[in-house]
């Protein structure tokens, strides 16, 4: 990952440890190991249900608060990712990020 993507997905967590299970979801989101963001999602199903700071999140300059589900959906992950983070979390497909009021698929469009 570039210095410029690492920017676009800042993985603090305001609460959180480092190592938390939410944490842990973002870094692997970040990292876009998709295998590994699967087994997260089912062996910790709360970490897709936390908001976390993304600095830079979009055209590097906009902060805003985002769920797993957006993060992933700026990756462009495959589609069974995509499926597993809606299953675990339902209410993400309708939670808009805090900037720009957008929902993720307003963030995977956008990423075409």
């Amino acid at each position: 990952m570039t210095l410029s993507m690492q920017r676009l997905f800042d993985r603090s967590l305001p609460g959180r440890r480092k190592g938390s299970s939410a944490s842990s979801l973002v870094e692997l989101i970040n990292g876009e190991d998709w295998k590994l963001v699967t087994m997260e999602c089912k062996m910790e199903p709360q970490a897709a249900s936390v908001w976390s700071d993304a600095v830079g999140f979009f055209d590097g300059c906009y902060d805003t608060l985002v769920l797993p589900l957006h993060r992933a959906c700026a990756l462009r992950p495959p589609l069974d990712v995509v499926k597993t983070l809606i299953d675990t979390y339902s209410y993400g497909v309708s939670a808009k990020e805090k900037f720009f009021d957008r929902l993720p698929i307003h963030i995977a469009i956008q990423n075409e």
